[in-house]
Formats: structure tokens, C-alpha cells, sequence
């Protein structure tokens, strides 16, 4: 007798695909953002009869709940309900600004602080879009569940697929996965209906939730992932394979650059690397030495192993570098290195000053677009991620070319190649830019002055104030302000108040270096006065702000609660609000918030300075670390001081500040 299939149940991504279409955003891409990996194409079809499945289990569960409110409110679709006042949907807005990276709760803060009236709730579409988030999160509460490794398939993939799945004995999850790894690379093969592409989905929605089901997928079965056909010796040839991230690369023997044209005889290579992988690695682990710069763990530089004649990934998977400066140099490599493997169809280590030469071409127009562009909030493991955005511009080639020498230049020191093909290549024939043409004038940065003034008082403009005030003035790197906790404040003359002077901030630069900034008051009162604002201690080196960034996330708010009578010395935070009041900001995510405040500063000057908008409409987060080194200089501020403050390892880095600028049209600076 076959027993009923048990019910689908919800999991987290269904309630962020709903809350992205209750806000606006487009049900395809978001269908393809968080619910890609359920193995279902997104059809119209489809996506109409998910959103109506969410939204019946929703009214069911307000019903359950006696909330019969609710279970009306959820029914609605706030697209067809017409608003009082014109506002571009969210959808268009985040695009519009290039958002897509920020959380929901980034995206909206940002776009209520251009539409404040949305804010405050006008507009029926508005009203009806916040209560339908608020009923979302209640229904998250209470409904979601995390799938675990003995669930029926039927819970949790889609009911076609479950039939085929089924129709091969496999009716859990851990049976699926075991025969995942059990076959590898085709484990897809005799199961009727069930592809390459419906199994590489389903591979994805495994790996996302991996860290719930405990599941562990094997690092060969996605490196030698569906859409990669093997030729007749067993080894896939790189121009049939899918173009995969990094970490996820496997590379047939020909091409893994065991025998690369540039190869030193194995016997002198003193970094013990054998493929072109590994030398990469060995490179990325050596940043290790720099404290900024860090590498990833020694996980990371396992050596590869051999399955079917393929050089492929250790089991254990790699562990990706997390500071920004390092993810910048691998996504730099990979790129090279899938471009050599896919368009040269050479290994690494067999690259040419001709082949260099092309990819410098390349990076100005990645092409075919199709094969190597893709969106930018595409998640790495997702089927559909690509190297590249769209065509880099000039400083981002220069940027690119800077590293890939830097690369070679390692190998070529430890031995494990005889030349350097990008020796020669000139990183731009652009003319170099004077630091000057990027940082702000006085009157420019009296403007950023007025405008975060006005910005209504959420967290996420809290914080902005709070960056700007903290990169001007001390010309930290974005990674350095972001790092920074209030256990980095030391008063210098013993005193624990806020008005005692001398002030200093600790700094590991990305030399490893340790640098003290000096902080003036107004300075100081400003992050004690954002420390309370987030509900920590006013007195910066009070022990409860113990490990508290400097700059924390969005989402915080709300103050210390404190007991009865209790002075302000003996405040008390509550334990629900601590962690998140301490925690902190990502390095890209301030980038992007303060480049979208500039470029809006930039268009309430549009009307009468276009050349003054274009110049913050272009301007980014660096810009006030240029402006801070500018203004210094013409305060009359020594190099070998303002070298020191700004941790630069070489004098002619500062020296730049002082040279001068070229000619520039005078109403740019105004």
C-alpha cells in the first residue's frame, strides 16, 4: 500500500522569493536569486503557482493561529492595488543605483531615504507592502523549517521531481546525496526525466542548505559538475565545460600546468606546487604574511588528488580568502586562468606576452557576453555565475594588469616558472590621474556636510555620518575603518572620558604594520554618541563595548535598557540586543552605500553644476582618503608624518600628494 506524500514544507528561501515580490522586484530573477536550486525551470507558469502555494500555506497557518486578518492581508497583490503618489518600484531603484549586492534591509533603507515619504507610510500600496513584510516575518516564525537529512524529498523539491526521483528509490534526502557522491560526476544517469541541468539545480539547493542537513557533497561532484562532458580518455575538455568558479574548477591533466611550456624543472620549485591550481594557491597563501591580506586556511592548499585521469579538487573544499584585498587578487587569477583554459585552451603556465596582450583586449569587452557575463548578485555556486559583470573600465584593467604581474612575478621568484609573459605589458597608456582629481574640495565636502544632515535618522544613515566624518579625518583604507573596534581607541594621556585629549586609533595596515591615528574630540564625541545610538555604552571604553565595531550593521537601533535607579555607569544591555549592536559592516557594502550618497549629492547640483554632479557621481569611498592626504599636505603636514599616518610603505607614494595637480576646468572645483 503506498502511503500518501508527506506535505512541502517552506524553507527560508520561499520567504525571501515573497518578500522580493511584495516589494516589487521581478518574480523571474528573483525566482532564479532564491528558489533555482527546488531543480523547476522558472517558468510564468510555475512562479505564478508557487507564489499562490505560499500563499495559501500562509492564510492556513493565520487561520491556525486565529489570525484571520492575516489570512486575508496575505492574499492580496499589492502590484494591482494603486497608489496616491508616483515612486519608482523597488525593483527599478535598486537597479538604478546598483544595489543588488545590499541585504533587503539595505535596499529599503536606501530607497525610503530617497522616498521619505514611503518612509512615513504614504501611499496605500506602501501601507500594504510594510504590513505584508510584518506578516512575513510572523509567518517565517512560525512556519519555516530547516530540511534535515532524513526528510522525504517530498518535502522540500518539487513534486516532479520527487516522482522521478522516487521512481529510482530515492526517497530522503541522505539517500540522495549518498548516491550523489557514491557516482559522482553522471550521478544522475538512469533516473528517468532527471538531466543535466535538472540535476545540476538540484546539486545547488543541496549545497545551500548544507550547513542545516549536515550532508556533506563531495568536492569532485561539483567540480565535475553536469553540462561537462569527458572525452574517450575520461578527461574533460576545458572548451565543453561549464565555466565554474575557482574553487569548484576541475582541469583535465593537459592543461592543469603539470607541463607548461614556462615550467622550471620540478627540482627547483620552492613552492612545491605541481598544477597551476596549486601555484595560485601557494601565491594567495603567502599574502598570509600580510596581516591585511589574508589567505585562505591551510585547508586551502591541500594537494589535488586524481579521479578518471583529472587533476580534481581535494575533498575537502577550498576555503575562499575573506578579506576584500585578497578576494580581489583571486578574482583576478580566476579570471586569467578560465580565460587561458577556455579561450587559449592553454594551462596558466604556457601564457605568451601575445596571449597577455589579447586578455588585455578581453577585459575591455568580455565576449561572447552570454558565456562570461553575468549578474553581479549571482552566488558563486549557482549554475548560473559568470566571471565577469560587463566590460571593465580603465582603471579596472590597470588594476587587473597590476596583479596578474604581481602573480607571475611570485612564480617566477619561487621558480615554478622560467619568465614573466606580463614583464613587458604596460598596465594603461591612460595618463596617470593626480590624487587631487580624486578627493573632494572644501566646498564639496561641505556639501556631503549638508546633505548627511538631512538623511532621516535610520541606522544605515547613522552609520554613513558616522564613516564619513571617521575616513575623512583619520584617511583610513575602507578595510581598516571597517575592521575597526572600539578596543583600537586608547587614550594616549590616561584618561577614560570622551573629552580627555589625545585619543589615538591602533591600525594593522596591509603591510602588518601597527600605526597609531590621532583622533581629535569632536571625533571622539561623535562615536560615543553613535555607540549609544546603537544601544551600547557611551564611554567608549566602557567593558561592555568589549569587541564592538566601530561601524555596525543596518539593522541596529533601540538604546541600552537599564535598571531602575541604575546610573548611566551601571547600564546594562540587554542580551537579545548585544550581539547585534556590536557587530559590524562589510568593506563592499559601505563602498556601495557611500558611493550611491555621493552620487545623490551629486544630482542636487545637477541642475546648476553638471560637471560638479558627473565629478560625485563618479566618486567613491578611496575619495576621502585622497581628501584627507590632500588637505593635510596643504596644512603644511611633513611627508614622513603624513607617510606614517596613511601607512604607506613607500615615501613616493605620499610623495604624489604634494606634487602639482594638473590643469583642471575651474567649475569642477566649486
Amino acid at each position: 500500500m503506498k502511503h500518501p506524500a508527506p506535505p512541502r514544507k517552506l524553507h527560508r528561501g520561499h520567504i525571501a522569493f515573497m518578500r522580493a515580490v511584495v516589494q516589487g522586484l521581478d518574480p523571474r530573477r528573483s525566482w532564479e536569486r532564491y528558489l533555482q536550486g527546488e531543480g523547476e525551470h522558472a517558468s510564468s507558469h510555475r512562479i505564478r503557482q508557487t507564489i499562490r502555494w505560499i500563499r495559501d500555506e500562509f492564510a492556513s497557518a493565520a487561520r491556525r493561529h486565529a489570525r484571520h486578518g492575516l489570512a486575508r492581508l496575505v492574499q492580496i497583490d499589492a502590484s494591482t492595488v494603486e497608489d496616491s503618489r508616483h515612486v519608482p518600484p523597488l525593483a527599478d531603484f535598486v537597479h538604478e543605483h546598483n544595489l543588488e549586492d545590499f541585504s533587503e534591509e539595505e535596499q529599503l533603507s536606501l530607497y525610503r531615504e530617497r522616498h521619505p515619504f514611503v518612509a512615513r507610510s504614504h501611499g496605500r500600496r506602501a501601507r500594504l507592502v510594510a504590513r505584508q513584510l510584518e506578516a512575513l516575518a510572523w509567518f517565517e516564525q512560525r512556519s519555516v523549517s530547516s530540511p534535515l537529512p532524513d526528510d522525504p524529498l517530498a518535502s522540500w523539491l518539487a513534486p516532479n521531481l520527487v516522482a522521478r526521483l522516487e521512481a529510482a528509490d530515492l526517497h530522503t534526502l541522505r539517500a540522495l546525496v549518498e548516491r550523489i557522491n557514491r557516482r559522482e560526476g553522471r550521478w544522475w544517469k538512469g533516473i528517468d526525466g532527471i538531466g543535466a541541468g535538472k540535476a545540476e539545480r538540484i546539486v545547488a539547493w543541496l549545497l545551500d542548505h548544507e550547513a542545516t542537513t549536515g550532508l556533506v557533497l563531495g568536492a569532485r561532484v561539483w567540480a565535475r559538475q553536469p553540462g561537462s562532458s569527458a572525452n574517450q580518455h575520461g578527461q574533460a575538455d576545458a572548451e565543453e565545460q561549464a565555466i565554474v568558479p575557482f574553487d569548484r574548477l576541475t582541469v583535465p591533466n593537459r592543461l592543469d600546468g603539470s607541463r607548461g611550456s614556462l615550467r622550471a624543472p620540478a627540482h627547483l620549485c620552492e613552492i612545491g606546487a605541481s598544477t597551476d591550481r596549486d601555484a595560485i594557491l601557494a601565491w594567495l597563501h603567502a599574502l598570509r604574511r600580510s596581516p591585511g591580506v589574508q589567505a585562505p586556511d591551510e585547508t586551502a592548499c591541500r594537494q589535488t588528488g586524481e579521479v578518471s585521469g583529472a587533476r580534481v579538487a581535494a575533498e575537502a573544499p577550498i576555503t575562499l580568502p575573506r578579506s576584500h584585498t585578497c578576494r580581489a587578487y583571486l578574482r583576478e587569477a580566476e579570471r586569467f586562468l578560465l580565460w587561458a583554459l577556455h579561450e587559449r585552451g592553454k594551462p596558466l603556465s604556457s601564457m605568451t606576452s601575445e596571449d597577455c596582450e589579447a586578455y588585455k583586449q578581453f577585459l575591455a569587452d568580455p565576449q561572447p557576453a552570454e558565456r562570461w557575463c553575468g549578474h553581479r548578485a549571482t552566488p558563486r555556486h549557482s549554475p548560473g555565475w559568470k566571471p565577469f559583470e560587463g566590460p571593465l573600465s580603465v582603471s579596472a584593467q590597470r588594476h587587473a594588469t597590476t596583479v596578474l604581474k604581481a602573480l607571475f612575478n611570485f612564480l617566477l621568484e619561487k621558480r615554478y616558472i622560467v619568465a614573466n609573459p606580463w614583464k613587458e605589458m604596460a598596465a594603461s597608456t591612460s595618463r596617470a590621474i593626480h590624487p587631487s582629481q580624486r578627493s573632494f574640495t572644501e566646498s564639496q565636502w561641505d556639501l556631503l556636510q549638508r546633505e548627511s544632515r538631512d538623511l532621516l535618522p535610520t541606522p544605515a544613515n547613522a552609520r554613513l555620518c558616522m564613516a564619513l566624518r571617521l575616513l575623512q579625518e583619520t584617511g583610513l583604507r575602507l578595510s581598516e575603518a571597517s575592521a575597526a573596534t572600539a578596543d583600537d581607541l586608547d587614550p594616549a594621556s590616561g584618561g577614560t572620558a570622551v573629552a580627555a585629549n589625545g585619543w589615538t586609533l591602533r591600525v594593522r595596515g596591509t603591510n602588518g604594520r601597527i600605526r597609531r591615528i590621532p583622533l581629535s574630540d569632536a571625533l571622539m564625541a561623535q562615536i560615543a554618541e553613535y555607540l549609544d545610538a546603537r544601544g551600547l555604552h557611551a564611554d567608549v571604553r566602557h567593558e561592555s563595548n568589549a569587541g564592538a565595531f566601530l561601524l555596525g550593521g543596518a539593522g541596529q537601533g533601540g538604546r541600552i535598557r537599564r535598571k531602575k535607579g541604575a546610573a548611566d555607569s551601571e547600564a546594562v544591555p540587554t542580551q537579545e540586543n548585544v550581539r547585534h549592536a556590536k557587530s559590524g559592516v562589510s568593506a563592499s557594502v559601505l563602498a556601495r552605500q557611500l558611493k550611491a550618497f555621493f552620487a545623490a549629492c551629486g544630482a542636487c547640483i545637477a541642475e546648476h553644476d553638471e560637471q560638479a554632479a558627473r565629478k560625485f557621481a563618479s566618486a567613491s569611498a578611496h575619495w576621502l582618503r585622497h581628501t584627507n592626504a590632500t588637505q593635510s599636505i596643504a596644512g603644511g603636514m611633513p611627508i614622513p608624518v603624513l607617510q606614517r599616518r596613511l601607512g604607506h610603505a613607500a615615501p613616493s607614494t605620499t610623495a604624489r600628494y604634494s606634487r602639482p595637480a594638473p590643469e583642471q576646468p575651474s567649475p569642477q572645483d566649486r
